[in-house]
Parts: C-alpha cells; sequence; structure tokens
C-alpha cells in the first residue's frame, strides 16, 4: 500500500494531507512518487493520521498505486 492509497482511503486529498502534516503539496506529491521519502518526523505524523505502523509506512513509501 503507498502514501497515495493510505491517503485516498481515508479521503484526503494531497492539500488536505500536506496541511495536517505541515508540508507542502508538491512534498506530498514528492513522496507519493517516490522522489523524496519522508522525514523521520514527518513519518510519525503520517503514522499516526494513517493509524499504521512504521513497518507499513515504510514497506510502502516507495510504492506508486
Amino acid at each position: 500500500m503507498s502514501i497515495r492509497r493510505l491517503r485516498k482511503q481515508i479521503g484526503l486529498t494531497q492539500v488536505q494531507l500536506a496541511k495536517l502534516v505541515g508540508v507542502t503539496q508538491a512534498t506530498v506529491s514528492s513522496w507519493e512518487s517516490g522522489v523524496v521519502d519522508p522525514t523521520i518526523k514527518n513519518m510519525r505524523k503520517l503514522m499516526s493520521i494513517f493509524k499504521c505502523t512504521s513497518d507499513e509506512l515504510i514497506n510502502n513509501t516507495n510504492t506508486s498505486m
């Protein structure tokens, strides 16, 4: 499962997720396309938002939809 799929599962847009994490929409887009990985700080925020473990997020961060 990718960040994009996790985001869509909970019904958020990239802009909404970006606001929750405190980054730009372009940053979320970069994560979803696998261009860059989230920082540890942002990974923690994403785990909280998606209610998932670090393993679930790490194993799927670079997987596109």
